[in-house]
């Protein structure tokens, strides 16, 4: 993902800490899409995902003097929101699995993946529940590591693994399934077009 430089991020967090309310609102600015992305893609709907956004800024806000400058400010963010979205899903706002036959949000604009294939994968992962969406999307999306995933979700090490297994298992059946439903070009096909 790319981020701006955060070149002066460590000012504005001194100005927001000295009470100036305008220097966190650049720092939203700034890192608002990355965040609503990251929300979005753990959660896998947009209002669930604009409800960790918010979170996620007023927990930042709120702890902002905890932050220490030795990490970049986005990489204590997006652990932040990680931690708000889970959260967000253990409360059991977001415990259903979806199905297949509802529509999912339209996806993110990606021009390494054709539209096509980009729609079958947004689909085939909105048909994952959202705690095998989650450990999927932490492992390959933002690069988590079993030990961090299973410490965000309070569970052990085998826990991480597991639902990741079960996750690209069930993600590649679902692939596979949507791949299986595109009608198949064959001669006769093609001389009637």
């Amino acid at each position: 993902m790319n981020l701006p430089a955060p070149d002066n991020d460590g000012s504005l967090i001194a100005r927001t800490l000295a009470g100036d309310l305008g220097a966190f609102e650049v720092l939203y600015r700034r890192y608002a899409a990355a965040v609503f992305q990251l929300a979005y893609r753990l959660t896998g709907n947009r209002a669930d995902a604009e409800d960790v956004m918010q979170d996620s800024f007023l927990k930042a806000h709120a702890a902002l003097g905890q932050y220490r400058s030795a990490a970049p400010f986005w990489a204590w963010l997006k652990s932040l929101t990680a931690r708000s979205a889970l959260q967000h899903l253990r409360r059991g706002r977001y415990r259903r699995c979806l199905g297949l036959d509802e529509i999912p949000e339209p996806a993110l604009p990606d021009s390494t993946l054709p539209l096509a294939a980009a729609a079958d994968l947004e689909r085939a992962l909105a048909g994952l529940c959202a705690t095998d969406r989650a450990v999927l999307w932490l492992y390959h999306g933002e690069g988590y590591h079993h030990a961090e995933i299973a410490e965000l979700w309070g569970k052990s090490l085998s826990f991480s693994k597991s639902r990741l297994s079960r996750a690209e298992r069930r993600l590649k059946d679902r692939l596979r399934a949507a791949e299986s439903a595109i009608p198949r070009a064959t001669a006769w096909n093609q001389e009637s077009v």
